[in-house]
């Protein structure tokens, strides 16, 4: 099939109702929630920055962290709200192949959970796999999407506010230079799945 035609999603998003049917979904499937940080231009935009928790059967079985060399220079704004540099990507980052490379390792039949996802991150994802024709097939679950439909909320609202809304501490200055935003989704995952599954 034709690199535009690779790379495939399924969207997974569950109502309580189904409880039954995610304990079976998640039972000894790998789960990766992770965070990417890019340069912010939208579909255009380069990753960064990549931070992943792995678990099965609620054990976590592996944590990554990684930059990822451009050639970009990284802006002002992200240097400022990040606090990932040139100096930091050109001596710490690995090339778009070793990363992409350990990302589908990573993915591999797992159900992915992450922020925006549906908006921003899988479309994003999928554009980067297409052009290095990548076969990739994978299921993911948007925090938000999930969250609007387990508590019942309809705003669009910031990972921090999210994070509010289910008791989750969210420190905005331990994001800096961290991969703390996948600790943050991890323990909005347990909250989410803890709604679900009593």
């Amino acid at each position: 099939s034709a690199a535009s035609d690779v790379y495939k999603r399924q969207g997974i998003y569950f109502l309580i109702p189904e409880a039954e049917m995610l304990k079976d979904l998640f039972k000894d499937r790998k789960i990766v929630i992770f965070d990417i940080k890019t340069t912010e231009e939208g579909l255009d935009s380069e990753i960064l920055y990549f931070a992943a928790r792995t678990y099965i059967n609620n054990e976590m079985v592996s944590k990554h962290n990684f930059f990822i060399a451009t050639d970009k220079k990284i802006p002002g704004s992200i240097i400022r709200k990040y606090r990932i540099t040139n100096k930091k990507i050109e001596s710490e980052g690995i090339d778009k192949m070793s990363a992409l490379e350990n990302m589908t390792y990573i993915f591999q039949d797992a159900i992915l959970f992450t922020y925006n996802g549906d908006n921003f991150v899988f479309p994003l994802l999928e554009k980067i796999y297409k052009e290095y024709g990548y076969n990739l097939q994978i299921s993911e679950i948007d925090a938000l999407k999930l969250a609007k439909q387990v508590i019942g909320f309809d705003d669009d609202i910031s990972l921090e506010d999210l994070a509010t809304k289910l008791g989750v501490r969210y420190e905005q200055e331990r994001l800096l230079g961290s991969p703390y935003t996948a600790i943050v989704l991890e323990k909005i995952w347990f909250r989410l799945k803890s709604f679900i599954i009593s």
